[in-house]
């Protein structure tokens, strides 16, 4: 069933048997083909209404973005109707003995179907409520009108536009490099993560226990505040820079003449982590989860490389060793002072896939195990808050989603004050769309978050 015109604004009403008038403000009757009158008695004449006496009646929703295929953390996730009448409006019912006088109907703001329609009960409160569960809705936007049946006569009213997408996840991710982290940092990424609502990714370094310019009571109070986090609702992954001490430390011989990608640090920590074979990457892995589990963390399951340099031998490494996640992914690059090419080359938009074993960069007909899910939202050392905003536009074109999406960020804690008023101006932008707030199809996840609903999909 079609209704050719519908207006998409707040307390328009719309008239007709089978067409909506476009009028703003004023309410119009429709002609019922069914009578509203019990049994068989005679239907009362009505008092004479004008559009007037009708046009008070309030209609409220719970909400008006809805997702499919909603995570457990989302609850608030069906709409609720509520009309209330006056105590005039209820008497003129009475009068007629009108059976199921509220009535309502979701409109296809481009179709113009009907997609749903059903009745509003009478609570004890007075109200007139439904719930349509979102689950039972196609991607779309809706026009929502509640009509109030009045003898013969419909009196209609439609509110505000009703959004139902799939997800768009975003998650912050942050790649603890090694070294120490101010406190004053680690306070003003708690402020953000509690301001915003978002969840925080770590991907911390066990090089924290072999740096001895990190004393041992300092390492444990960084783990501490990491393992509180996660306690909280974060997750921690693993993140590795081939550091000769770490390396050493993992029972690897560490490479001789490295090819480093140029850095003002001049400890090894730009040298590339694909210089490293299978083997030695496997002594790494198993090294790394022995020394989370030593200081109390949990056995990761997310990775990702310094400097995203892992290659296809360091994706089945990490594969092999447990990881079920890496986010190294990027779009092409060249990095450091020695402008050194990386090994990725994906689209701002490239979702979670299986890398092929022959080429990273895309999902083939043989795979690893191992998903990629993208560092496709940039970092905020290197890209301005503008950069990053554009990266998520990239990955919200339309209104309402038509599948789930999810754009992930980096920062780093050692260096957070460069980071700081940029991932607050990104985070500004983005929850403005957050379905917490109500204001569109965002969710904030950590990426074993992410993994668990893609996996399971």
């Amino acid at each position: 069933m079609k209704l050719s015109k519908v207006l998409l604004k707040t307390n328009v009403l719309l008239v007709g048997a089978i067409t909506v008038l476009l009028a703003y403000g004023v309410f119009h009757k429709f002609t019922s083909t069914q009578s509203l009158v019990l049994g068989e008695q005679a239907t009362p004449t009505p008092v004479a209404l004008t559009s007037d006496d009708f046009a008070d009646f309030s209609i409220s929703v719970s909400r008006h973005w809805f997702l499919i295929d909603a995570p457990e953390s989302v609850t608030d996730n069906d709409l609720s109707i509520t009309t209330t009448l006056s105590k005039e409006q209820e008497s003129w019912l009475a009068d007629v003995k009108a059976v199921n006088p509220v009535t309502y109907k979701l409109i296809d703001t481009r179709s113009q179907d009907i997609v749903r329609e059903g009745t509003l009960q009478k609570m004890l409160s007075g109200d007139y409520r439904t719930t349509v569960p979102a689950s039972i809705l196609p991607v779309g936007q809706y026009v929502l009108v509640v009509s109030v049946n009045y003898g013969e006569v419909e009196y209609a009213r439609a509110t505000d536009n009703i959004y139902v997408s799939y997800p768009l996840y975003i998650s912050w991710t942050l790649d603890w490099e090694g070294y120490d982290v101010k406190d004053e940092y680690l306070s003003e990424i708690s402020a953000i993560s509690e301001k915003y609502n978002v969840p925080v990714t770590h991907f911390f370094n066990p090089r924290i226990y072999v740096n001895n310019d990190i004393s041992v009571e300092r390492a444990e109070y960084l783990t501490q505040w990491v393992s509180d986090r996660y306690e909280n609702g974060d997750a921690i992954g693993l993140h590795m820079h081939m550091f000769p001490d770490m390396v050493s430390a993992a029972g690897v011989t560490p490479i001789e003449d490295p090819i480093q990608w140029g850095s003002t640090l001049t400890d090894g920590y730009d040298i590339l982590t694909s210089q490293y074979g299978y083997e030695d990457m496997r002594k790494m892995f198993s090294w790394s989860k022995d020394e989370f589990a030593a200081h109390g963390l949990p056995t990761p399951i997310l990775y990702r490389a310094g400097g995203w340099f892992a290659d296809e031998v360091t994706l089945k490494a990490a594969s092999d060793s447990g990881m079920l996640v890496d986010s190294s992914g990027r779009t092409a690059y060249n990095f450091g002072n020695n402008k050194v090419s990386g090994p990725w080359d994906l689209d701002t938009t490239m979702q979670p896939y299986h890398p092929s074993v022959e080429d990273q960069n895309i999902q083939g007909s043989v795979n690893l195990p191992i998903w990629e899910f993208p560092n496709n939202g940039a970092d905020s050392w290197a890209f301005t808050k503008e950069q990053m905003i554009k990266r998520f536009t990239d990955n919200y074109q339309t209104k309402v989603l038509s599948e789930k999406k999810i754009v992930t960020y980096l920062s780093h804690p050692e260096w957070f004050s460069h980071d700081d008023e940029r991932v607050r101006g990104l985070f500004d932008s983005i929850s403005t769309y957050s379905f917490e707030n109500d204001g569109g199809p965002v969710v904030f996840v950590t990426l074993d978050d992410a993994y668990s609903i893609w996996q399971n999909d």
